[in-house]
């Protein structure tokens, strides 16, 4: 399907300006400049219960001005106003349904099985696309024809889409993947489909942090990824936003992907050797948690553990403070922190972080 253009939609609801309700993205030709055609993108939309979010979600994949898309959204029986949203934009989606589902990482797949394009992306129902990111895409792919997984950065909005700031990748390397740090932004990645059959579909087990473990798989896989320093999606936190209110749940998860990996009867020697540094990072990560809910002893527990899994390392005097803050009910570690981020000169990202974590 060619995208339609602005007037063939729905009008905006009133007082919705700009991107992507009275603005859209620049209509491509019928070929590439090459004369050969578009590959076909095929984009999943997760859905439940996001009726004030995903009609700006559907318009901004719609309104990519791109000439071979497929569009579909799962819809996991929602008791607000979401399906009768879709339903306005029905004849653009390639396949809709409405029904239960185990969450989300079974509707994504769901959607997965219905795609036949060559490049596949998911975007959640209260996340949207920036303009003109198809083309974009497309260009990278074309201009590096190895790449597997193509990411790039987020805006950060609230619920009201007001900017909160920029979330920037961090540096991504293997070593960083694979000890438990998950530094790809979802919402900004459009990957091959030949990479998804070759690792498989989403972990129906996982409600979290599916996307970790696709993106662990697929570096196990040997697959390549490219980053572009450019902003491709809208990251909305909200106070139901799932990854946001269930902070604990989130790091559970990453320990049982980190589990799989190093737990398995067959580990591959290149990652072998950072096993401990792995699990040191999961107990740190829990014990920072636990700090900020004024959870002392909990936090000490897990500082303790992380200690003990990889007692010499960079951090270690930031572990140390964190277990002085437990014991005297300081903010020496927290301050440490902070002067460790300023340093490595990636502040900003890192209080806005901070900030969602905290305020939502």
């Amino acid at each position: 399907m060619r995208c339609p253009i602005l007037i063939e939609l729905p009008p905006p609801p009133q007082g919705k300006k700009g991107w992507p309700w009275t603005e859209e993205s620049k209509q491509l030709p019928e070929t590439k400049p090459d004369g050969s055609p578009w590959p076909l993108i095929s984009i999943v939309t997760p859905s439940y219960n996001q009726a004030i979010f995903i009609e700006e979600t559907i318009r901004s994949i719609l309104l990519q001005g791109y000439p071979n898309l497929e569009y579909i959204i799962i819809d996991g029986k929602s008791t607000d106003n979401s399906v009768a949203v879709i339903q306005k934009y029905k004849k653009w989606l390639t396949y809709w349904v409405s029904e239960p589902d185990k969450g989300q990482s079974e509707a994504i797949n769901k959607g997965w099985n219905k795609c036949n394009g060559e490049i596949i992306a998911w975007i959640n129902s209260d996340d949207f696309y920036c303009i003109n990111v198809f083309e974009l895409a497309i260009k990278s792919f074309t201009d590096k024809s190895n790449i597997d997984l193509l990411y790039g950065d987020c805006n950060c909005l609230d619920k009201n889409s007001n900017k909160l700031g920029i979330l920037k990748n961090l540096k991504f390397d293997l070593r960083r993947q694979m000890t438990g740090r998950n530094l790809i932004l979802q919402p900004s990645t459009f990957f091959k489909r030949k990479i998804l059959n070759k690792v498989g579909n989403l972990d129906t087990s996982l409600h979290f942090v599916m996307d970790y473990d696709l993106w662990v798989r697929i570096l196990l896989a040997n697959g390549k990824f490219q980053y572009i320093p450019t902003i491709l999606s809208n990251y909305r936190v909200h106070d139901e936003a799932k990854s946001i209110a269930s902070q604990f749940q989130v790091k559970l998860e990453i320990k049982k992907v980190l589990d799989r990996i190093y737990q398995g009867k067959s580990v591959p020697d290149i990652i072998r050797p950072w096993k401990r540094k792995a699990y040191s990072n999961f107990h740190r990560s829990v014990g920072e948690a636990y700090l900020i809910n004024g959870q002392r002893a909990l936090a000490r527990k897990e500082f303790l553990q992380a200690i003990f899994q990889k007692p010499f390392q960079p951090g270690i005097a930031i572990m140390l403070s964190y277990l002085l803050d437990t014991w005297l009910g300081t903010n020496v570690g927290i301050f440490m922190q902070r002067l460790g981020w300023r340093l490595r000169n990636d502040n900003e990202n890192n209080k806005l972080w901070e900030k969602i974590i905290r305020d939502y």
